[in-house]
């Protein structure tokens, strides 16, 4: 106690704050929150740890302003972690796959071999928007009363900020909230494994080949249905890539692949009102099908030239006189 009569106020600020921290580590520890935890501290203190917050901010003095706000921010955090951990996965889970895709279609590498990620971030912000903050919004009201029970002991006489306020262990989020939940699905996505891509075999069914040329153009980007067989006019798979539609016929042959298949995925291309069409096969095309392909625009391609040709379509979109796609 005499050597607490020696120390500085920014000693003391600094012990006060352990304390506090110390004491919401039960809370933290209980529902398994530690690492979404400082990243939600992470973002609230701007990257730095709370100390220095605050000495950026102000002096570091038990009486400011910012030392009461880190303590929020650190209560508010934890909330936030508990939120990102409980509440927050079954609204995306879903759509993770999607996430996914979008994340490879969207991070573009420029002719310099530099990564732009802004198109990749104008759709988490879109996903997050439309999608998850009113989901989010709502289970937060349905769970008020019980998001405001998490500590046992939630007794406003016992708040470490002393009589006369609410307690700290009420529920609040950070200011930053939005921003912490966009980050966390960002990770997630970041953190899923790319698609598997099955490997081609000359013993493939002509159904697996169809789902193993699905899988080529997924890993790419792009999004695929699979027809389930006849009565699907010519389409074996609907392909959908930066809103660009693809009616795919696909041929898995040991000789050449004929006119019909031609005439058959044109006539898919009209009834699915698809841009483009296209004949994919691990064979080669007899001269008469490569006619018929060029005067119909129908594109004829091996299964390993897929990658290949998403690359042209991301060019031709993104060309000033590219298509209006949605």
């Amino acid at each position: 106690m005499l050597r607490n009569l020696f120390k500085s106020e920014a000693d003391k600020t600094r012990d006060e704050l352990t304390t506090f921290r110390i004491s919401l580590l039960p809370f933290i520890k209980q529902y398994q929150l530690e690492d979404r935890w400082q990243e939600a501290c992470e973002v609230a203190f701007r990257g730095d740890d709370a100390i220095t917050w605050i000495e950026k901010n102000s002096q570091l003095t038990r009486s400011s302003l910012f030392f009461q706000r880190a303590k929020e921010e650190m209560v508010a955090g934890a909330f936030a972690a508990y939120l990102l951990t409980h509440a927050l996965p079954p609204l995306y889970s879903s759509h993770l796959n999607t996430l996914k895709r979008k994340e490879r279609t969207l991070t573009v590498t420029d002719d310099y071999g530099v990564e732009h990620y802004e198109k990749w971030f104008s759709e988490l912000e879109y996903f997050f928007e439309h999608v998850i903050k009113y989901d989010l919004n709502h289970w937060i009201e349905q769970h008020q009363q019980q998001l405001n029970q998490l500590w046992p002991d939630n007794n406003p006489a016992e708040s470490v900020w002393g009589s006369g306020r609410v307690s700290y262990r009420a529920f609040t989020l950070p200011g930053q909230f939005e921003r912490i939940v966009r980050r966390e699905i960002m990770r997630v996505v970041d953190e899923m494994p790319e698609p598997h891509t099955p490997g081609y075999s000359p013993h493939l069914s002509g159904i697996d080949y169809e789902h193993f040329v699905a899988s080529c153009f997924e890993k790419a980007g792009a999004a695929c249905q699979v027809t389930r067989g006849s009565g699907d006019h010519g389409l074996d798979i609907l392909v959908d890539y930066r809103g660009c539609r693809l009616a795919v016929q696909c041929k898995h042959y040991q000789g050449k692949v004929g006119n019909k298949a031609i005439q058959e995925v044109f006539a898919a291309k009209q009834f699915y009102d698809c841009l483009l069409a296209m004949v994919v096969s691990n064979s080669d095309f007899t001269p008469h099908a490569r006619q018929a392909a060029q005067k119909l625009d129908i594109y004829l391609y091996h299964h390993d030239e897929i990658a290949a040709f998403i690359q042209i379509l991301d060019e031709w979109i993104d060309a000033p006189d590219g298509p209006e796609v949605s």
